[in-house]
């Protein structure tokens, strides 16, 4: 068995508070890092593969990466935001889901919500999902070129932009790219279309059941394991003592990580 297990992806992937299908697969690696980002775009999932490749160099004969990607119309965007603590100005990626249901919280500056509020505005759901198959592309292409053991999923579901084509405003090339885009996924299922579409996130069951369905291969004795453990309400704590490198990096953890040049936000 392969010793270093990467995955990339938004919430279905990495998740606070419970373990994901990424987890029940990662948990039998002697080294599992969990890269994924809620709220990311498939752009941002790119970013961070491609930095991690960088520093963690993938390598065929020890490691197996997968993708769980994003929704095809998330944007992710540059912002700068003044740090209290360490009283200067830091520069973020910003990406917290489909900006088109963005409502501002407490903790949005006015900036961040006037920045949200022009992509809001001009940026048209085409150039996002053009930007996604760019993106997954790039992964596909690169995984394939060093020969890694790898696959990428679906974790929300984008084949409304192929059959409901016209009322997103694309066109027959654009298609084209969600089409190939389909062509690359070793699993033509969404978790979410597994999942019935569910508005909420699966449960660590579910995705059990999703990869005993489509990836048997990478599940065991220890995934059920990892399904039936009490972690007493704090998944995230649990898996850090195992796995310390494990944790997804962002403004809430104030490590100086050299994976990653921006934090993500």
């Amino acid at each position: 068995m392969k010793k270093r297990f990467f995955s990339f992806g938004c919430s279905f992937t990495k998740d606070w508070n419970y373990p994901t299908w990424a987890d029940l697969i990662g948990i039998q690696f002697d080294e599992y890092y969990n890269l994924a980002m809620p709220g990311s775009s498939n752009t941002l999932i790119m970013q961070r593969f491609i930095e991690s490749d960088l520093f963690y160099n993938f390598n065929k004969d020890t490691d197996v990466v997968m993708i769980g990607i994003s929704g095809m119309g998330r944007v992710s965007f540059p912002i700068t935001r003044y740090n209290d603590y360490y009283k200067k100005d830091e520069h973020y990626l910003y990406s917290r889901g489909d900006i088109e249901s963005y409502e501002p919280d407490k903790f949005d500056t006015p900036q961040l919500i006037e920045t949200i509020n022009f992509f809001k505005k001009y940026n048209k759901k085409s150039y996002s999902i053009f930007d996604s198959f760019i993106a997954i592309k790039v992964i596909k292409d690169l995984l394939t070129a060093k020969g890694i053991e790898h696959k990428i999923i679906s974790a929300l579901d984008y084949k409304h932009y192929i059959n409901d084509a016209e009322v997103y405003d694309i066109g027959n090339q654009l298609k084209s790219y969600v089409i190939n885009v389909q062509n690359m996924l070793d699993i033509k299922e969404s978790i979410n279309e597994f999942d019935n579409f569910t508005p909420h996130h699966p449960t660590p069951k579910t995705y059990y059941s999703f990869l005993e369905k489509h990836l048997p291969e990478y599940i065991s004795e220890k995934s059920l394991e990892l399904l039936n453990t009490d972690y007493n309400g704090d998944f995230n704590k649990w898996i850090i003592g195992k796995y310390p490198n494990y944790q997804m990096l962002n403004e809430f953890d104030h490590r100086e990580h050299p994976t990653f040049c921006f934090g993500y936000f």
